[in-house]
């Protein structure tokens, strides 16, 4: 079976961005996956399963994060990380 790439963008939707708590949830997510995670904030690039890496990005609320999920569970992993935009996060 051949890997499956999906890439999505989403917009950042809680008001503390990718802080600590949202960055850890984010990459402990990605992190149930073998797929290979890349989030992208305009030229800034980190692994999804780093959570110093997705901080870094310094995404604030509103700002466009783009997703790309490669491998064999790549739907599964896009899925999981959708739902985390979907809830907010868990912060609201």
């Amino acid at each position: 079976m051949a890997a499956k790439t999906i890439n999505k963008a989403f917009i950042m939707p809680n008001k503390l961005g990718m802080h600590l708590r949202a960055a850890v949830l984010f990459a402990k997510t990605a992190s149930r996956f073998k797929a290979d995670i890349e989030v992208r904030k305009d030229d800034e690039v980190s692994d999804g399963k780093s959570n110093l890496g997705l901080m870094m990005l310094a995404a604030m609320e509103g700002d466009t994060i783009r997703v790309r999920v490669n491998g064999d569970d790549a739907p599964a992993a896009m899925n999981a990380i959708a739902n985390l935009f979907d809830r907010l996060f868990d912060e609201e």
